[in-house]
């Protein structure tokens, strides 16, 4: 099973967004950080499968937390949950494989599994068909 990861420096989102995670059953472990520097080590330290983001907070944003995250070498499924759509083409730019907007319900945390089974299924096909 997989693990992810929130990272939300609003308290009461980031435990409605675990609870809407853990919820699908879909997860060996959820954790949820207030602080992303905090969350930064733990997905250093261990791999992760899904991070879960809001775009802003405090000390860093999700753009540097990801790229970040990638020059250490994880692979990771990036998903942004914010408030604010105004993130949405730049953050498809750079990778993310889902964009939602907050609060993440049960019923919303479900749909984007189902997206992400989609885009795992298509990453894993493009990688496994290329064989030049």
């Amino acid at each position: 099973m997989a693990v992810a990861v929130v990272v939300d420096d609003n308290e009461d989102e980031l435990q409605q967004a675990v609870l809407s995670l853990k919820s699908t059953r879909q997860f060996e472990a959820v954790y949820g950080f207030t602080c992303p520097e905090v969350a930064y080590c733990l997905m250093k330290e261990r791999g992760i499968d899904v991070l879960f983001m809001e775009v802003e907070m405090k000390g860093l944003n999700c753009f540097v937390l990801m790229d970040r995250l990638r020059k250490i070498g994880r692979d990771i499924l990036y998903v942004i949950m914010t408030s604010n759509d105004g993130y949405a083409c730049e953050a498809f730019q750079k990778g993310i494989a889902d964009y939602v907007l907050k609060p993440l319900t049960a019923e919303g945390a479900a749909k984007t599994l189902e997206k992400l089974r989609k885009y795992h299924k298509r990453e894993k096909n493009t990688y496994c068909n290329d064989t030049g």
